[in-house]
């Protein structure tokens, strides 16, 4: 009895295999057809498609180009204000340590209120 149900495996395993090499070929070409659909789908058909991918890929590179540009002029902008900024409170700060003797002392006050402000102003700007 075990025997025969030994026999009877071989024979499953053996007949499994013998329909499944019948069928692979079939398999296999269909497996082939398929990833060709594949790749000719995913392909440009013409010179008039490529073209207008390589346009697209021109255009969208021209826009980049345009806003890094836009964003380097506002920054250099910004810095030139900065600088200018800075270069008044320095001005005012050595009018205020090397005071001369054409300077009032209301001009200072002034100077120190106008400094104030600025500071104040800073404080909201880096808070906003």
């Amino acid at each position: 009895m075990l025997i025969q149900s030994f026999l009877f495996f071989i024979l499953g395993v053996a007949f499994t295999s013998w329909v499944l090499v019948l069928l692979s070929p079939f398999i296999w070409r269909k497996a082939v057809h398929f990833a060709y659909k594949d790749v000719c789908a995913q392909m440009p058909l013409s010179l008039a498609e490529i073209e207008a991918n390589q346009d697209f890929l021109r255009a969208q590179h021209a826009v980049e180009l345009a806003n890094n540009q836009q964003k380097y002029e506002f920054l250099q902008k910004k810095y030139a204000q900065q600088k200018i900024q800075l270069s008044q409170i320095t001005e005012q700060f050595y009018r205020l340590c090397l005071p001369t003797q054409d300077t009032l002392t209301k001009e200072a006050i002034a100077i120190k209120q106008n400094i104030a402000t600025i500071h104040t102003f800073k404080g909201k700007k880096n808070d906003a």
